[in-house]
C-alpha cells in the first residue's frame, strides 16, 4: 500500500504481530502495512457495539464535549456525523439544538442505534450523494484513520459544506506519550482497523 501522498518508499518504525508500522519518506505520514493473508475490519462488529451500550454514560460525556467544542464556533445548523456508530454523538447534537443526522455503513450499528437508543441513522457508505447539501457541520470522529483514502473523503466533504462550514476531525494521537512509550502495545493502534496514524504534525 502506497502512502496517500503517492510515495511508496518508507522506513520501518516497528513491527506489531504480523503488521508493520512504517513512515513515509516523502511526507512523514505513518501507516499500517497489512499482510495480504489478513482481512481488514471495515465496520463495527457486535463486540464493538456492545461497548457503547455498556458504557453509554461515559460515551455521552465524551460526545457532549465534542458538541460543546463545536458550539464555540456554530450555535446551530445542519450537523452530519460520518461513521456515526450507534448514534450517541448525533443524539447529543440534537439535544444541543442542532439539526443532526448520522451516516453509518455498519447495519449492526444502525440496528443497535434504533433498538437501544431510538436513534435513526442512514445506513450507507459516505458519498456526496448520501448527504443533503449544503451542510453547516461535518464530524469525522475516529473515522479518518480507518479510510483507504482520507484525502478523497475530505475533498468530498468540502463539496457539501457551506462556505463558512465547519469540519471537525478527531483521531488517535500517534505522537502522544502513551504511543511513544507503548509502541506495539498502544491501545489505539488497533492494527486490523487503523490504516493511518496521525500526529499533530501530520494531521
Amino acid at each position: 500500500m502506497r502512502c496517500y501522498c503517492g510515495a511508496k518508499d518508507h522506513k520501518l518504525l516497528f513491527c506489531a504481530s504480523s503488521y508493520q508500522i512504517v513512515q513515509c519518506l516523502a511526507c512523514d505520514q505513518v501507516r499500517t502495512i497489512t499482510p495480504s493473508k489478513i482481512e481488514r475490519k471495515q465496520i463495527y462488529n457486535k463486540e464493538d457495539i456492545s461497548v457503547y451500550i455498556e458504557k453509554e454514560v461515559m460515551f455521552r460525556l465524551l460526545f457532549k464535549r465534542i458538541v460543546d467544542f463545536i458550539k464555540q464556533y456554530k450555535k446551530d445548523g445542519t450537523f452530519v456525523d460520518i461513521g456515526a456508530g450507534v448514534g450517541l454523538l448525533v443524539d447529543e447534537a440534537r439535544r444541543a439544538g442542532f439539526d443532526a443526522s448520522g451516516i453509518e455503513p455498519s447495519l449492526s450499528a444502525v440496528r443497535a442505534a434504533r433498538k437501544f437508543f431510538h436513534i435513526q441513522l442512514l445506513h450507507t457508505k459516505f458519498t456526496e450523494k448520501s448527504m443533503k447539501k449544503p451542510v453547516d457541520i461535518v464530524v469525522l470522529n475516529h473515522v479518518l484513520e480507518h479510510l483507504p483514502n482520507p484525502h478523497a473523503v475530505i475533498r468530498t466533504i468540502a463539496n457539501v459544506l457551506e462556505k463558512d462550514g465547519l469540519l471537525v476531525i478527531g483521531v488517535p494521537n500517534f505522537g502522544s506519550i502513551m504511543s511513544l512509550l507503548k509502541k506495539s502495545r498502544w491501545q489505539s493502534l488497533v492494527l486490523d482497523q487503523h490504516r493511518w496514524h496521525f500526529t499533530q504534525k501530520n494531521t
